[in-house]
C-alpha cells in the first residue's frame, strides 16, 4: 500500500509544472480549445488533430514541480499557434467580450445596487432623521444623492458598452472600430476610461440638477392617481444623469454650449 502511494505521489510529480508563465499559456491554450468546442465550430480532421494537446492535457501547476522542458515549450506554443489561427475575427472578438465580462455583468450590477439603494435612502432619510436641518440628515442627503448621480452616470456608460456589442454584433460588424460613438469593446482599458468617465461626468453635470430630479420623480412616484400629470421634460430631467453617462457627444455639445456662452459673455471671439 506505501510503495502505490509512493508510486502516485512520484508519477504526479512529473506532471506538475511549478513555472507560472508556462501555466498561464497552458490555461489559454486550453480555454482557447474549450471556446471553440462551446461554439459548435467546424473543424477538419486535420485542425482536430493540430489542436490536440496530447501530453499537455495531464499537466497540471503547482508549486512543488519541475520545470517544463524545452520539448513542452515548443508542443504548448505550436497547439496556441494551431488554436489561434482557426479563431476568425467574430470569434477573437466574442472570447474578448467574454473575458471581459466583468464589465458587462458585475459592474453593471454594483452601479445598479448602489444606485437602488441610494433612491431608497433618498426617499426616506426624513423618517429616519426627523430634523432635516440636522448635519446627519444633510450628511445622509449629499451621500445618497451624490451616489445616485455618480451611479447613473456608471450605468449609462455601462449601457452604451452593452449597446455597442448587441448592435454590432446583430449587423455582424467589426466591434473594434471605433467611430463617433462607438468604442472597442475588446479593449480592457477604453471599457474603464469609458465607465470612469461616465461617472466623472455625471457628477459634474448631472449632480447639479439630481435634487430636481429626486423631486420630479417623488411627484411621480408617490402622487395619488388622479394627481398624476405626465410631463415628458420631468421624464427627461430623471434621465439626465444616465444620459449624460451613455453619451459622450452630449457631455461635449454642453460643454461647447457653456464655452461658447462664457465667450460671449466675456465678448471674446471664437476661432
Amino acid at each position: 500500500m506505501c510503495s502505490l502511494s509512493f508510486l502516485r505521489a512520484k508519477g504526479d510529480a512529473k506532471l506538475a509544472i511549478s513555472d507560472k508563465r508556462f501555466g498561464v499559456q497552458l490555461n489559454e491554450v486550453r480555454t482557447l480549445k474549450k471556446f471553440l468546442f462551446e461554439e459548435k465550430v467546424q473543424l477538419s480532421s486535420d485542425q482536430i488533430e493540430a489542436i490536440d494537446l496530447g501530453p499537455l492535457n495531464n499537466l497540471i501547476v503547482a508549486s512543488r514541480g519541475r520545470q517544463p522542458t524545452e520539448g513542452e515549450w515548443k508542443l504548448l506554443d505550436r497547439k496556441l499557434w494551431a488554436l489561434s489561427s482557426i479563431l476568425s475575427d467574430d470569434l477573437r472578438q466574442r472570447i474578448r467580450v467574454r473575458e471581459l465580462g466583468i464589465f458587462f455583468g458585475t459592474i453593471p450590477i454594483v452601479f445598479l445596487s448602489i444606485s437602488l439603494a441610494s433612491l431608497i435612502v433618498l426617499f426616506i432619510y426624513t423618517l429616519i432623521f426627523p430634523d432635516e436641518n440636522s448635519l446627519p440628515a444633510y450628511t445622509t442627503f449629499l451621500l445618497s444623492l451624490t451616489a445616485w448621480s455618480v451611479s447613473q452616470g456608471g450605468l449609462g456608460a455601462c449601457a452604451f458598452l452593452g449597446t455597442r456589442v448587441a448592435i454590432k454584433r446583430a449587423e455582424g460588424k467589426d466591434i473594434t472600430n471605433a467611430s463617433d460613438e462607438s468604442a472597442d469593446v475588446t479593449n480592457k482599458n477604453v471599457l474603464k476610461i469609458r465607465i470612469v468617465l461616465g461617472c466623472l461626468f455625471a457628477s459634474l453635470v448631472g449632480l447639479p440638477i439630481s435634487n430636481l430630479a429626486m423631486l420630479q420623480l417623488s411627484s411621480l412616484l408617490f402622487a395619488k392617481g388622479g394627481d398624476v400629470q405626465w410631463d415628458s421634460a420631468k421624464f427627461a430631467l430623471i434621465l439626465i444623469p444616465f444620459m449624460i453617462g451613455f453619451s459622450t457627444n452630449l457631455v461635449l455639445t454642453l460643454l461647447d454650449r457653456f464655452i461658447v456662452s462664457i465667450r460671449t459673455l466675456f465678448g471674446i471671439g471664437s476661432s
